[in-house]
């Protein structure tokens, strides 16, 4: 079964030439008074999704009984995550100006169907006005039984799935080596990557102690299914290691024969399925099955039919592509790979592991041997913007992408948490209200 996952994600490369970029948007989500919207109900986002299927251009893709789940379209697809929060999952595109149109599209179409309902849709690492437990959840079965683990792995598993928001970036590989040398490479970025895309300094309505608590929640949501994994966090680490790893842990949930979702009662999927099953399926329920297990890790770096970085908080519009500029320049460049690889050489992986402990509290401004993260960051963005430039084959390159966030960091020494806390305090009053209608995702169009 490990050489079976190990085709299936070889049969995803692709030559340098044809690489795509994919980019999922993580959207909070709250009705006019600003509070929580419901799953169910007028205003709800079962009623959204709906609306949203009234047109005949999105097409209905997974539901609870009569409530729609996720919804898809050729532009890519939109999905409920266990807050009501909403998705956009780009389609992969060869460029970011066609993730931008995309998103767009999606933006459009988003605000028309709410205009009435005066709904708010923002990006922020954690919901900054609402605890966990004032969310409303999903009731979808995955949901639920992720939902039982959670309260028993860690004390803020609750907080990871009702209240926070990323933005993840999907990049392809040529090899198995090349494929390697990437994740590894994802791994050594981690804190590094959180610090400088740290958005998340609010909890519960008030300024909190960490400017960067999404990476706090993460941290105590799941120890062995979050992280950076120890086993593989190796530059020998081979993709037979990462298919042993994937497959021989305890899956959450698991996808029965009538396509009902059930606990896996802790069993692997090595033990949830026998060699002389997985003989029976077509090729279609083999890719389901693998698709489901991958999706139950939660590590920073994860391989399906491409590579998904997971570290970014969600970002205000101001920098909304700059996470997907960043790997993009960073990894579809040999030349960047090499100089980051180069750059980050110098960390072993107790360091990078250490770090990442510590880049809550303080972000780019956590201190670093006898320096601190800020000035890494600083050469992180010099080489993907030059891997930008390298790939950009017009007039108008990628690298307008990174500059605003480029522009905090070098100017101000700020991260978009501080450029965040900035704006609450001198243009909205140190208002929480007035900040989110000033970064919701309307000032995109």
């Amino acid at each position: 079964m490990i050489n079976k996952l190990e085709s299936y994600i070889l049969s995803h490369v692709k030559q340098p030439g044809d690489f795509r970029v994919g980019a999922e948007f993580e959207y909070h989500s709250l009705n006019k008074e600003f509070q929580p919207i419901t799953f169910h109900g007028p205003g709800g986002a079962s009623e959204l999704l709906n609306s949203f299927l009234e047109g005949s251009e999105w097409e209905l893709k997974t539901h609870l009984e009569n409530d729609p789940l996720a919804i898809s379209h050729k532009k890519g697809t939109i999905t409920l995550e266990p807050g009501c929060q909403i998705e956009f999952s780009g389609a992969p595109r060869s460029s970011i100006f066609e993730l931008k149109e995309d998103l767009e599209f999606f933006v459009r179409h988003l605000k028309m169907l709410t205009a009435k309902s005066g709904h708010l849709f923002f990006a922020m690492g954690v919901n900054p006005l609402h605890s966990a437990e004032k969310m409303h959840f999903l009731p979808k079965p995955r949901y639920k039984i992720m939902n039982q683990i959670f309260q028993q792995t860690g004390k803020l598993g609750h907080w990871m799935m009702r209240a926070t928001s990323s933005q993840q970036v999907c990049l392809d590989f040529s090899s198995e080596n090349d494929l390697m040398k990437k994740l590894y490479l994802g791994f050594c970025l981690t804190p590094f990557v959180r610090a400088l895309f740290s958005n998340s300094p609010f909890k519960s309505a008030t300024k909190g102690e960490m400017i960067c608590f999404r990476n706090e929640i993460w941290r105590d949501t799941d120890p062995q299914r979050c992280g950076i994994p120890e086993t593989i966090f190796s530059k020998e680490a081979t993709l037979n290691d990462y298919c042993k790893l994937i497959l021989s842990s305890p899956a959450m949930f698991q996808t029965n024969l009538d396509g009902k979702i059930s606990s896996a009662n802790g069993l692997s999927f090595l033990e949830l399925y026998s060699a002389q099953e997985m003989e029976k399926w077509d090729s279609k329920i083999e890719e389901d099955r693998f698709l489901d297990h991958l999706s139950q890790s939660f590590i920073e770096a994860r391989i399906k039919g491409f590579i998904e970085f997971r570290t970014p908080d969600g970002q205000i519009p101001r920098f909304h592509y700059s996470p997907i500029a960043f790997y993009k320049g960073i990894f579809n460049s040999s030349q960047a790979i090499e100089e980051t690889s180069e750059l980050l050489g110098t960390y072993t992986e107790d360091e990078i592991q250490d770090l990442l402990r510590q880049v809550s509290a303080k972000a780019i401004h956590t201190p670093l041997r006898s320096y601190k993260v800020l000035d890494v960051v600083k050469e992180l963005l010099e080489i993907a913007s030059g891997g930008l430039k390298s790939q950009s084959s017009g007039p108008v390159t990628e690298e307008c992408f990174l500059e605003p966030l480029s522009e905090i960091v070098f100017e101000n020494e700020y991260s978009p948490a501080d450029f965040l806390l900035r704006m609450y305090e001198r243009d909205c009053d140190s208002n929480l209200k007035k900040l989110i209608k000033a970064i919701e995702i309307e000032t995109l169009l």
